[in-house]
């Protein structure tokens, strides 16, 4: 008989200290090896107060543990959709100003050399007028009188007012192309809304999660 008693109470303690080192490794388990255990526990109720969960049965102390891997896990989901949405995005926007600045430097740098056609076209006219008017005093015997001055700086003075018209067009094409160019950049960044969900109101109903 005591043998026995004695042969149980080493089962009740051999059982006792399994159940011990069975809580020690569930403190470090996963929600897998949860669902692994619910498994092979089957629909076997524990003893005392019990949850349903995931086709098997928790105590109330297991189903805290679980319900805490939960809300973990959907608050880290949570957040990596958010910054991989939020990176996504913020890549898009600098792709987008970097084609309006690679349109602007594309721009400008077509602006360089632009009006040297004409300028030499002018320069050229006003040599040859200038040589013309000069033949011109030679036949008329007037080379050397102070009107040949007079007549060249008059020449010069019109190829000097021609050359500032053109220099002023030029800029002012430049400027208006610079002000069109930086105005839709401007207004692009002005037109940016972006809105992201507040990620505190959607943790506060992570945490809600399991408690009810």
């Amino acid at each position: 008989m005591a043998s026995g008693i004695e042969a149980w109470m080493r089962q009740r303690n051999e059982d006792f200290l399994k159940q011990q080192e069975l809580q020690k490794q569930k403190g470090s388990w996963t929600l897998q090896d949860w669902k692994n255990y619910v498994s092979r526990s089957g629909a076997n109720r524990p003893r005392g107060a019990s949850r349903a969960w995931n086709g098997g049965y928790l105590t109330p102390e297991d189903y805290s543990r679980v319900t805490y891997l939960q809300q973990e896990e959907a608050k880290n989901k949570l957040e990596s959709s958010y910054n991989e949405a939020k990176t996504v995005n913020e890549e898009r926007y600098a792709d987008i100003l970097k084609g309006y600045g690679d349109r602007y430097d594309t721009a400008m740098s077509s602006l360089q050399g632009l009006g040297d056609a004409e300028k030499t076209a002018l320069e050229n006219a006003y040599r040859i007028s200038g040589s013309q008017q000069q033949q011109s005093l030679v036949n008329s015997g007037l080379a050397s009188t102070t009107i040949r001055p007079a007549v060249m700086q008059q020449n010069e003075k019109q190829k000097q007012t021609a050359l500032s018209g053109v220099n002023e067009r030029l800029q002012r094409e430049k400027i208006g192309l610079q002000t069109g160019l930086s105005g839709d950049t401007l207004a692009f960044k002005e037109r940016r809304e972006d809105t992201y969900p507040q990620l505190s109101y959607y943790m506060d109903l992570i945490k809600q999660f399991g408690s009810v």
